[in-house]
């Protein structure tokens, strides 16, 4: 969204406008790429799910300019829900980067957050930096319509972990859901000391990216809706035991 200066067929384009295409080889993707190196634009997103094979005909294996005829992905061209994400923001002024303390409380926080659903009986996540905070990322096998499961989940998994400092993102249930091209950057509002812009990448991702069932996502929202609420302890409290994980996240 909102990108400038995008080498459409080699030659920059100054006007602001969105860019998007379709790609079924991730060759082409990478190839496509370099056209936005040295283009103006606040970050770089792909869909989460699959969608219907027939859309790649808007932008075959390209980068194109969206019109006013271009149609969005939307959730009826998703065919199945393949992956559940936890986006977790540090809380700030929308627009802006989040300060090295603010991204590493998110980062902490998704530590968190992946310790209780591993207690819970889920597996291991993809887990990403997304620039300015963190990302979970289950295997799910559920329909585009889920009839509300993956919100229901979101809202109490926010409802007990949310504070002052991190909000768990309750709005990206939908099927069609965006998420940062890890490996890209994430440039909201101007880079300053205290506020700059990072790239995002991939942490850790598991041997065996194994499957969170629709009986697991069940369980999970009743046990975290019956459990009562307990602040998040923050980094410097934990005893006892060190912690890789967490270690990584608070000092990158």
């Amino acid at each position: 969204p909102d990108a400038r200066f995008v080498r459409y067929n080699g030659r920059p384009d100054s006007r602001m406008n969105t860019t998007f295409g379709f790609f079924d080889s991730a060759e082409a993707a990478v190839v496509a790429l370099p056209a936005l190196e040295a283009a103006e634009w606040p970050a770089v997103y792909v869909s989460l799910n699959p969608v219907t094979p027939s859309l790649i005909a808007r932008a075959s294996n390209q980068i194109k300019p969206a019109s006013r005829k271009s149609t969005s992905t939307s959730d009826h061209d998703v065919e199945r829900r393949t992956a559940l994400l936890i986006d977790l923001d540090p809380v700030r002024p929308s627009g802006i980067s989040s300060t090295d303390e603010e991204h590493a409380a998110a980062l902490a926080r998704a530590t968190e957050v992946r310790g209780r659903l591993c207690e819970l009986g889920w597996p291991e996540p993809i887990v990403a930096d997304s620039g300015n905070g963190a990302h979970l990322v289950y295997r799910l096998d559920l329909p585009a319509d889920d009839g509300g499961l993956v919100k229901d989940f979101l809202v109490v998994l926010a409802d007990a972990f949310d504070d002052k400092r991190v909000h768990i993102d309750k709005t990206v249930f939908n099927a069609a859901r965006i998420v940062k091209l890890w490996g890209t950057a994430a440039r909201k509002g101007d880079s300053t000391p205290d506020r700059p812009h990072r790239m995002s990448k991939l942490l850790s991702v598991p041997a065996e990216w194994n499957l969170v069932t629709e009986e697991m996502l069940r369980e999970t929202t009743a046990a975290l809706r019956s459990a009562p609420k307990t602040a998040a302890k923050p980094p410097a409290a934990r005893v006892g035991s060190f912690d890789v994980r967490d270690f990584i996240a608070r000092h990158f």
